[in-house]
């Protein structure tokens, strides 16, 4: 089982911060399959949700892909590339993936209990191989508020 991050799970950008309580802030989390393949099972940590934030919506806005996912916060430290992190399912269980967009309409995704000490990880795992291709992508839009 292998592990990937996009470039908010290698801690070369962070999700935007929002400076004032009730204002909204969406983050653009964004993979590209060109580089390689994602085995069925394999773990992709996408984004990361700040500290103190709360989840208002999410769009999954899958491109060329096959199978189902699964979206939720993930075990451990964000940017710790570690395989034997886990993946939860509060933002989408076993979601068909082609290409077409998605919004979150599970109750957990709302409620999903504030955390002010720590940043999150967002991550997701796949159903089926996804084969290598410049034309595959995944792209999650998370907006949050803090309280």
């Amino acid at each position: 089982m292998a592990f990937y991050q996009s470039d908010i799970g290698k801690r070369l950008v962070s999700a935007p911060i929002v400076t004032e309580a009730g204002q909204n802030k969406t983050a653009k989390f964004t993979y590209n399959f060109a580089g390689g393949f994602v085995a069925a099972s394999d773990k992709l940590e996408l984004g990361e949700l700040p500290a103190g934030a709360m989840i208002v919506d999410a769009v999954l806005v899958p491109q060329n892909l096959n199978g189902n996912i699964t979206v939720g916060l993930m075990s451990g430290e964000l940017g710790v590339a570690d395989a034997a992190r886990t993946v939860g399912t509060e933002l989408w269980s076993a979601q068909a993936v082609a290409s077409t967009p998605v919004r979150l309409a599970a109750l957990t995704g709302w409620t999903i209990a504030i955390d002010k000490d720590n940043r999150r990880s967002i991550g997701c795992t796949f159903s089926a191989d996804i084969a290598g291709a410049a034309n595959k992508n995944l792209d999650l839009y998370v907006t949050y508020t803090m309280p």
